[in-house]
């Protein structure tokens, strides 16, 4: 069975899609799947699915919500997936996959490349990580409290691999194909300075200086139309770096916006 939080909630299980409809079950499921192989205690389950004013019948509810789950999931096929304990619930993926498990374990080989000295080894394994994603994390089923922390967390390790990739790729020669790629992200997040670094450096090293140069004004004028603020200071930097076709921005050495 492999289960999937790197986006909305998915289950499959031999090509049969075992994801469920109810959104407290799907959420129940979340929990225990964010968790790893942890016990969830009862009265945190019960807090998440009912937040702060829950039923006097939440206990019985929860147990009726478990057991609903564990038939979801074909407990006659998959026995003993969902284990009670007396202080609450464990979901048992030692038989199965999980794609927050295999994200996480090519970020691992990622670290190791980069102890290695094999940037070309540790860009693959970070663009792998990263094509496990299949959107926003838990998109489904966010809201607040503990899926929320979970979501945000994870989202923001992908926003850290992505951008240790661009790195890589640009030190790497990598340019042209990432000009396209960085345009649609930078549509995706219009204010995000490092995304328009990325791309500034990507078309400076392609011989696109004037389309650089535009990324920046672009910017520019969209942080102080609409939130009222310049540029930061690397950003500033790079802008007059490019502007001076400062010789630091050449391929053969490496760029340090400190």
């Amino acid at each position: 069975m492999r289960f999937g939080i790197l986006g909305p909630v998915i289950v499959t299980d031999d090509g049969c899609n075992r994801t469920p409809r109810a959104l407290k079950l799907r959420s129940l499921l979340a929990l225990l799947i964010t968790q790893g192989d942890q016990i969830v205690s009862t009265q945190r389950l019960i807090e998440e699915l009912w937040g702060g004013a829950p039923p006097r019948t939440a206990n019985t509810g929860l147990q009726v919500y478990i057991s609903k789950l564990r038939r979801h999931l074909g407990d006659g096929v998959n026995p003993g997936i969902v284990v009670s304990h007396p202080s609450g619930y464990q979901l048992s993926l030692a038989e199965h996959s999980c794609d927050l498990t295999i994200f996480q374990q090519h970020l691992a080989a990622a670290d190791r490349a980069e102890a290695a000295g094999l940037p070309a080894v540790e860009a693959t394994e970070l663009s792998r990580a990263l094509e496990i994603y299949r959107g926003p994390v838990l998109a489904d089923v966010r809201g607040s409290g503990l899926l929320e922390n979970v979501a945000r967390q994870y989202d923001e390790s992908r926003i850290i691999a992505y951008e240790r990739r661009i790195d890589l790729d640009l030190r790497l020669g990598y340019r042209r194909n990432l000009v396209g790629e960085l345009y649609g992200v930078v549509a995706e997040h219009p204010t995000w300075e490092n995304l328009h670094e990325h791309l500034m450096l990507a078309l400076y090293r392609s011989g696109r200086i004037a389309e650089a140069l535009r990324v920046y004004r672009q910017l520019h004028r969209r942080l102080v139309e609409e939130l009222g603020m310049e540029p930061g200071p690397r950003l500033k930097r790079l802008h007059q770096m490019v502007l001076s076709r400062d010789p630091n921005l050449d391929p053969a050495t490496p760029y340090l916006a400190s």
